[in-house]
């Protein structure tokens, strides 16, 4: 609206002419669709598709609360795992506008765990409206096929080093971050208390998801004994646990907590070419 127009429409009288002339006229498209009804190319006027009536309706579902669970804390989580990029599309939050959405993949809001929450942008978050079937399937499967990072894990001396090697064989664009290596080369600073462990642990942590998000496929062979660090790393990476198990002699300053929920081998049944088979068919 023009200057001239703004200020011909704020004279009254000419507020009052409009009102008149346009009395029992059709409403806009828009307030037509608000009431109930929108006009069709014809001039005839159809039923609204809202609730019941509408394609998608999954029984007032869009209409129940998310749990406190779901929480902007939560939401952040899932973007710094994500590495702020939609999973569908691949756009980055740093050239949009507005903050990516974080979806449920079975399309349950009071299913609040990590892996049922990916990032995707606003476009193909509308998009998953659509075929909510297969859209559930196709994320179910890329949450496995997706996963790059597999973290062997178990007592010194199980095994972890020689197994991660035979599976690095077997694969293509593939890197070992192995423990002592690694020891030497990220953490001179630290020693063995449990506090210097679980920094160590997460700095071998940020750096697989570096590499898993420069395309490779991460073996991480790094002992990781408590279960307290061990969750805190699924919290932060959600890595494949795979647990070496072995029989060892106890030894002074050696500790480690067994997982009890962990895809394992076991090297004093298997060798390491059948814990190797073992793996590459899990993985």
């Amino acid at each position: 609206m023009s200057k001239a127009q703004k200020k011909k429409w704020e004279k009254s009288d000419y507020k009052n002419m409009m009102s008149k002339n346009h009395k029992g006229k059709h409403s806009s498209p828009t307030t037509e669709f608000k009431k109930g009804n929108v006009p069709s190319h014809k001039g005839k006027k159809l039923l609204a598709a809202t609730r019941e009536n509408h394609w998608n309706w999954q029984d007032g579902k869009s209409f129940e609360q998310y749990p406190e669970e779901f929480n902007k804390e939560l939401k952040n989580l899932i973007r710094n795992r994500d590495g702020y990029f939609c999973r569908l599309c691949g756009r980055n939050e740093d050239g949009m506008k507005q903050k990516l959405h974080v979806h449920h993949v079975d399309y349950d809001k009071q299913n609040c765990k990590k892996e049922n929450l990916i990032l995707l942008c606003r476009k193909c978050h509308l998009r998953t409206n659509w075929n909510r079937d297969s859209w559930k399937k196709y994320f179910e499967r890329a949450n496995v096929k997706n996963r790059k990072i597999y973290w062997l894990t178990g007592a010194s001396g199980s095994g972890k080093t020689t197994l991660a090697q035979g599976i690095q064989k077997s694969l293509t664009n593939c890197i070992i971050l192995d423990g002592d290596e690694l020891r030497g080369a990220i953490s001179r600073d630290l020693g063995f208390s449990p506090e210097d462990r679980e920094t160590h642990n997460l700095r071998v942590a940020t750096l697989a998801s570096i590499l898993e998000q420069q395309g490779f496929l991460v073996i991480v062979s790094v002992i990781a004994p408590m279960r307290r660090i061990r969750q805190k790393i699924s919290t932060l990476i959600h890595p494949k646990w795979i647990y070496v198990k072995r029989t060892l002699p106890e030894r002074e300053g050696h500790f480690y907590e067994e997982p009890t929920d962990y895809f394992f081998v076991d090297h004093d049944i298997l060798t390491v070419a059948e814990s190797t088979k073992k793996v590459l068919n899990e993985i």
